[in-house]
């Protein structure tokens, strides 16, 4: 009897462990861009926040990628900026319009949205910048799908567009309300930012759109973990908010300085 309960104990407790173990497994840092002081925050899984790098301008959006080197989109100086796991900044690709939004795609391709000219440019491993897309309306948040679909938000016009791998593009969403930030999930629903009235929409495969969550200051950047939570930059309230699947909100940290584009750190080999 008594070493039957002893087995049942330690089946418990190892049970517990490998619980524990897969959520620290996936509880990445999170990288904040500050657009007025130039610089990019750290904030760990805990929600701590430190400064990563320095000397950045107007910095906006932010990706990693498959290496781990973050990339900062420079709206100030219309260049992007690489920046090493130990926080050294290097010129990526220069020549951009205003730089706001980055994703990458196929082939390590880097995408760019340019506020200042409507377009979304396509950036080479090497750094070549060419024009990939024409016609957007200020176009700020960019995002690919699970499907490789190429997704733009439209500050301009609050609308969504896609574009095909071609460069051509279509209307795929309406009725936002300042859109600013744009992430996609595994399920391929896209979800953004509407500054202007403090909300994330969620809008689905077919360009149906509905609200996610509310209560947001000012929300800009948005980023989502491996778990399903999606993370907003309040940049009016200078903190991040986390949101469950269920759009339930929650003040992840606070102390940040004109926050604005979020990336996740890749997920860290165990």
């Amino acid at each position: 009897m008594i070493s039957g309960i002893r087995l049942s104990l330690s089946i418990l407790l190892f049970c517990t462990a490998l619980s524990v173990a897969s959520e620290t497994a996936i509880a990445n840092d999170l990288y904040v861009s500050n657009y007025s002081g130039g610089l990019i925050y750290k904030v760990s899984a805990d929600g701590k926040v430190n400064t990563f790098a320095q000397g950045l301008e107007g910095p906006r959006g932010l990706v990693f990628d498959k290496s781990g080197n973050l990339y900062a989109a420079n709206y100030n100086g219309n260049t992007v900026s690489r920046i090493s796991s130990s926080g050294v900044v290097t010129t990526f690709a220069t020549g951009f319009n205003n730089p706001f939004g980055l994703a990458f795609g196929e082939a390590g391709m880097l995408y760019v949205s340019n506020y200042g000219g409507d377009t979304i440019s396509k950036v080479s491993p090497d750094g070549s910048v060419s024009v990939f897309a024409k016609g957007l309306n200020k176009p700020i948040g960019i995002a690919f799908d699970a499907s490789n679909n190429l997704f733009v938000v439209n500050y301009g016009d609050n609308t969504i567009s896609k574009i095909d791998s071609s460069g051509l593009s279509a209307q795929f969403a309406t009725g936002l309300n300042g859109p600013r930030g744009l992430v996609s999930d595994r399920s391929g629903n896209l979800f953004t930012a509407n500054y202007s009235n403090n909300t994330i929409s969620k809008i689905t495969n077919n360009g149906n759109v509905s609200l996610f969550a509310s209560g947001l200051s000012g929300p800009r950047g948005l980023a989502i973990d491996s778990n399903g939570n999606l993370y907003a930059a309040n940049s009016t309230m200078n903190s991040i908010s986390k949101m469950n699947s269920k759009g339930k909100v929650s003040v992840h940290a606070t102390g940040l300085s004109s926050p604005y584009g979020l990336a996740i750190a890749p997920e860290k080999a165990h």
